[in-house]
């Protein structure tokens, strides 16, 4: 971890999967709760943009779950990257998911997205204008309409209460 937040290039990337189960215990109910904002897409076979596919738990569930739906995951951690590569190939449906190994801002804006997740990403990102840019290059890239689902760990970082529930 540097400053206080985890390095995603290193081994915590292997770990991820149960650290953040342990942190966040809702962790896999969120899917199925995004799954249901999204119930009715207006496209037979929508384009979901993933921020943050870190591990891929997301974008198995999504792939899974919707046959046919296509995905587009990006994180910038290639080692995160590597590993929901490797989880996609396992389940089959990577004719279906596309992997982007860095930035939202890199994508291209001539084709539109017919939703986006951007789940449990923004704590991680300073509060120094990045989360605002993150914000607004998924918008650019979305639908116009389009259903946005983001879910983020807030407050005072510094503060003990904070450090105390990250800590557990």
């Amino acid at each position: 971890m540097n400053n206080g937040q985890p390095d995603f290039n290193s081994d915590f990337a292997l770990q991820y999967d149960s650290f953040i189960r342990l942190a966040v215990p809702a962790y896999d109910q969120l899917f199925s709760m995004s799954d249901s904002f999204f119930y009715q897409p207006k496209k037979t076979s929508p384009n979901l943009l993933v921020v943050g596919a870190g591990g891929g738990a997301e974008l198995l569930y999504f792939s899974q779950t919707h046959p046919s739906w296509f995905l587009t995951g990006v994180d910038p951690s290639d080692q995160m990257m590597k590993i929901a590569s490797h989880k996609i190939r396992q389940v089959g449906t990577e004719n279906r998911v596309k992997l982007h190994q860095g930035f939202v801002h890199e994508l291209p804006t001539d084709s539109k997205f017919d939703m986006a997740t951007c789940i449990l990403v923004l704590q991680f990102l300073p509060d120094d204008n990045a989360k605002l840019n993150l914000l607004k290059s998924v918008a650019e890239r979305l639908e116009h309409g389009a259903p946005f689902i983001l879910v983020s760990i807030f407050g005072d970082k510094e503060s003990a209460e904070f450090h105390k529930n990250f800590a557990a």
